[in-house]
């Protein structure tokens, strides 16, 4: 599987929002949540005001903030779930969630 990344979020055990890394042309800018709250511009404009993940109950989708991304497929071998595409879903995009 190969794929070209726009965004990482890098979320704690409990779903909360540690950093963020927006992926530029010379490489991906690393963003603590320390300097995201210092610069709330930043938040607001990548929408991670309220940025939290969690595993649905039934493990049929993962509740990404107060969205729900049904589940296409686990690869656990990788650690990852990819996520069914949706009418939220911008053309030729995926969301790809890894875990530990």
């Amino acid at each position: 599987m190969e794929f070209d990344i726009e965004y990482k979020y890098v979320a704690d055990a409990k779903g909360n929002l540690q950093e963020f890394w927006p992926y530029l042309p010379e490489g991906p800018d690393v963003l603590t949540i320390a300097e995201l709250r210092k610069d709330g511009r930043s938040l607001k404009y990548h929408k991670l005001e309220n940025f939290h993940l969690a595993l649905s109950p039934d493990r049929i989708s993962v509740l990404d903030g107060r969205q729900q991304v049904f589940i296409e497929r686990i690869y656990p071998a990788e650690k990852l779930i990819l996520a069914r595409k949706d009418a939220h879903t911008s053309k030729g995009r995926r969301f790809i969630y890894q875990y530990q």
